[in-house]
Parts: C-alpha cells; sequence; structure tokens
C-alpha cells in the first residue's frame, strides 16, 4: 500500500509523535492558505499565521522555511524601526478605519505640535510633518483631530510634574 506524501514526509529520523504531525500539518495549511494572504497585507491571515506559528514553536514543532522567511523578513524590519503594520505590508484600506498604529501616531503629532511653546500653527505643523515623516497636511489633520485631549494632557503635566 503506498504512503500519502504527508506519510512520506514523517517518516525521516525525526521522532514523530502526534503532537509534531498536529503541528506540522496545522503550518503546511498555513503554508499554503495563509502565507499567500498574509504576503498580501491580509490583517487577519497574518494575526493566524502568527498564532499558528506561536503554538507550533511554544510546542517545540519546527516551522516551514517560507513562512519562517516570511515572518524573519517581517521581525528584520521591526527590528530596524519599522512599525509592524509596515513590515508586514498592512495598509489601511481607501475609507478603512485607522489602525492602532495610525491612532497612536496621530495623537504624538498633535502632542508634538501643544508641546512646542513658540512658533505659529504653520510652523509648528511643518515641524511635526517633517520629524514624523508625514506631510503638513496630515499633521494639520492630526492636530485638529486631537489638540483638545493634547492640551489637556499638556496642561496637566504642567500642573502636577512643573517646578
Amino acid at each position: 500500500m503506498a504512503k500519502s506524501p504527508v506519510q512520506n514526509e514523517f517518516d525521516d529520523d525525526h521522532d514523530w509523535n502526534s503532537s509534531d504531525k498536529y503541528h506540522y500539518l496545522r503550518l503546511k495549511l498555513a503554508e499554503e492558505l495563509l502565507l499567500p494572504k498574509s504576503e498580501n497585507g491580509d490583517v487577519r491571515a497574518i494575526q493566524d499565521l502568527l498564532r499558528l506559528v506561536s503554538e507550533a514553536l511554544d510546542n517545540g514543532a519546527r516551522v516551514n522555511r517560507a513562512v519562517a522567511s516570511f515572518l524573519s523578513n517581517a521581525l528584520m524590519e521591526i527590528y530596524k524601526g519599522e512599525n509592524a503594520d509596515q513590515a508586514f505590508g498592512i495598509a489601511r484600506k481607501r475609507g478603512g478605519k485607522n489602525t492602532r498604529f495610525t491612532s497612536e501616531k496621530s495623537f504624538a503629532i498633535a502632542f508634538f505640535i501643544e508641546e512646542m511653546q513658540e512658533g505659529t500653527l504653520e510652523v509648528k505643523c511643518q515641524l511635526a510633518a517633517d520629524k514624523f515623516h508625514v506631510s503638513y497636511d496630515t499633521a494639520n489633520k492630526a492636530w485638529d483631530k486631537n489638540h483638545v485631549e493634547a492640551r489637556r494632557i499638556v496642561e496637566l503635566n504642567k500642573k502636577y510634574f512643573s517646578r
């Protein structure tokens, strides 16, 4: 009786147990189903892939070369300073909701602008745009959206932490 391709892969010198087979098959499915979607920036597929890989690694299973390469490249980009969304190729779809990262960055821009003591709003927005590598319009929109909360935090900091 001929063995299936999956059974043949279990015939090497490794002592396969049921947990190994379980994680191997899950990673094989991840490679075939989730990896192509992940490489195209599908957030849900990336999350599922990360969950499967973390569970497999936690149980001592081996990770497929293609999946390991995809994750290794993304982790190297994060190490170099990219945010996770950019490292995994995730882009906000036109008209889509902001990611947590973009919301936090928007607030950080507004906070930066609010903390500056001198200069007009236009000058502050341009400085923020240069610092955060965004356009002037993006910095201005971030300030419009978040300046009330940023101003409140700056005033609280002055009140409680300034001498």
